[in-house]
């Protein structure tokens, strides 16, 4: 296979498409696109992971167990497989992050955890991330120095945590806060907010009480971890998610996160809990709640998703941050509401946007 053109790069480090697919669209519909465009595929699977493989592209996908639907997990780009013609070689990174930086990607190098000759880049907004060829490997020697090895394009519904890696004592003691505010009643986590949260400790730089925006999504990642970190599946314990839900509430009477950023945290979690918790689940009371808050927190209208320029390229940073949230937080409603009434008809109702919204070619 030739290696794509540039422009090939930065459309799916733009948009998170391969193909004008998401690899969290409909298991079918990404299968037929990449089939269309790549031509067949080799079946692979070990488990509860499915993965196929076009050659250039790999599509992975993921359930909690054999009664599960499939969900999509990652596009994997093996550039490395590209069969190179003499005196050719692949566009290199340089190449293609001038590109990229002209339409305003931004690019955060990531460190690795051992010096292995790669360089780790991620493109903001997309979360795409590429290993670049820093040192000749043994196994990759057809990609030349500079040039992009792999690429990994995650599903585009989660909510991607900006903090980064916390350290390991830092999370143990969160952890050991979060449990004992679990085993406090309501006034007593009341008090203990306003000493902790409201205090001077968790003030933003203005100054505005509750507003230290890190203060809060260290310990909803750390109570959210009480959660979905378990020995096995099962549901869990009702108390623990009551907690986790409780300080997004509490994070919301202090309007410390922008709604819809709100709601893309809650809604992730859920998701993430909702293939082995039933009690969690689509149509659940937590679930529902958590759908209505997505569809109630949209940057854009319907109307407004039309009338945004047709190819990503055209579009205004803004205007890309605001598709690209609204299409998380639709996909989100429609896996968290219930199978018939008006919040699924309003989920499922966005269906016919998704490509509309990711801009892609």
């Amino acid at each position: 296979m030739r290696p794509p053109p540039a422009d090939w790069y930065v459309d799916v480090l733009g948009t998170g498409c391969i193909a004008g697919v998401h690899p969290d669209d409909d298991p079918d519909e990404v299968t037929a696109r990449l089939v269309e465009h790549l031509g067949e595929y080799a079946e692979n699977r070990n488990g509860d992971s499915l993965w196929y493989d076009f050659g250039l592209v790999e599509a992975h996908w993921q359930r909690s167990s054999r009664f599960a639907p499939w969900q999509g997990l990652f596009f994997m780009v093996q550039t490395h497989r590209l069969d190179l013609p003499p005196h050719s070689t692949p566009p290199s990174f340089a190449e293609i992050e001038r590109r990229a930086g002209v339409l305003g990607i931004e690019f955060v190098d990531v460190p690795r955890s051992y010096d292995d000759g790669y360089r780790d880049v991620s493109a903001v907004g997309t979360g795409v991330s590429l290993l670049v060829m820093r040192e000749p490997q043994e196994y990759t020697l057809s990609v030349p120095i500079g040039a992009i090895a792999k690429i990994s394009v995650p599903e585009q519904t989660s909510y991607r945590d900006p903090l980064g890696a916390m350290p390991s004592g830092r999370w143990d003691s969160l952890r050991q806060s979060m449990k004992a505010l679990l085993a406090m009643d309501e006034s007593q986590r009341r008090r203990w907010l306003e000493s902790h949260a409201d205090g001077d400790a968790a003030r933003s730089p203005d100054g505005k009480a509750g507003g230290d925006v890190v203060w809060w999504r260290e310990r909803l990642r750390v109570a959210g971890s009480l959660v979905t970190i378990r020995p096995g599946p099962g549901p869990a314990s009702p108390e623990t998610l009551a907690l986790v839900l409780w300080l997004f509430d509490r994070a919301a009477e202090r309007v410390v996160f922008a709604p819809a950023v709100a709601a893309h945290m809650r809604a992730s979690l859920l998701v993430e809990l909702a293939d082995r918790d039933p009690t969690v689940g689509a149509g659940s009371a937590a679930a529902t709640d958590a759908a209505r808050r997505c569809l109630s927190a949209l940057p854009l209208t319907a109307a407004e998703a039309r009338a945004l320029p047709p190819s990503w390229r055209d579009r205004t940073p803004a205007e890309r941050d605001a598709a690209r949230l609204t299409r998380a937080l639709t996909r989100l409603a429609w896996r968290l509401s219930p199978t018939d009434g008006d919040l699924a008809a309003e989920a499922a109702s966005w269906d016919g946007l998704r490509r509309v919204l990711s801009g892609a070619p």
